[in-house]
């Protein structure tokens, strides 16, 4: 069974165009990283661009259908037909982005891994996706996985920030834990309204500052290619 959000009226134009902005940023997060990942040579950064550029196209998917499912809802006549292809778009629209984005989280956390080999990737994709294919509420469960992976992944970045006590490393750490919170709270949409209206926040607050992190980080490597390619 597939549960759907609690939208506030007010804030469904809103959230379209912060699933866009989302779309955007962790794109620009991708491809800086991705140029970080040429100047410095990195496999973690790489793998860093990768898990954010399946966040992208999660986003980007989710924003193309709802934007479809915006067009039809605004025509005069509404019909049951219309009603029907609503649905089904929604449906769509949720195994897409759900899967695009459990293959950025697993991607994200493989990179956290001290050993890394395809056996280790290929079990947590499969747990994670087994968890929500296999749970009565969908929704829940993908909140609640996310929220999970996205704590192991703050546990790396707090290390790695108490190791550098950089600028770069609080950027991230703080943005991982902004991402989490986001998880936690979407949880509640599922009654709440405020929740979703909370966790978009959330979740473009963390994604500008990761941006803004690579941004700099790109600044810097290209002065110098040593200490500064560090996420």
């Amino acid at each position: 069974m597939t549960h759907v959000f609690l939208v506030p009226n007010w804030f469904f134009y809103y959230g379209i165009a912060c699933e866009l902005i989302f779309a955007l940023v962790t794109l620009i997060g991708g491809i800086f990283s991705f140029k970080l990942y040429k100047l410095c040579n990195y496999y973690s950064i790489k793998v860093f661009s990768i898990s954010f550029l399946f966040f992208s196209l999660s986003y980007i998917v989710q924003t193309l259908i709802n934007l479809e499912i915006l067009s039809n809802i605004s025509e005069a006549s509404f019909s049951l037909t219309q009603w029907n292809n609503i649905t089904s778009l929604s449906i769509i629209s949720f195994y897409i982005y759900i899967s695009l984005f459990i293959l950025g989280l697993v991607t994200l956390t493989y990179m956290t891994l001290k050993e890394r080999n395809i056996k280790h990737y290929a079990l947590l994709l499969v747990l994670a996706f087994a968890g929500v294919l296999l749970s009565l509420n969908k929704i829940f469960a993908f909140r609640l996985i996310s929220a999970i992976l996205f704590f192991f992944i703050l546990l790396h970045f707090f290390k790695n920030y108490a190791v550098r006590k950089s600028v770069n490393s609080l950027l991230v750490m703080v943005a991982f834990f902004l991402l989490m919170m986001a998880s936690s709270v979407y949880i509640f949409a599922l009654q709440y309204s405020t929740a979703y209206v909370i966790g978009h926040i959330l979740e473009f607050s963390a994604y500008l500052l990761i941006a803004i992190n690579f941004i700099m980080l790109v600044k810097n490597a290209k002065k110098a290619r040593q200490t500064s390619c560090n996420i």
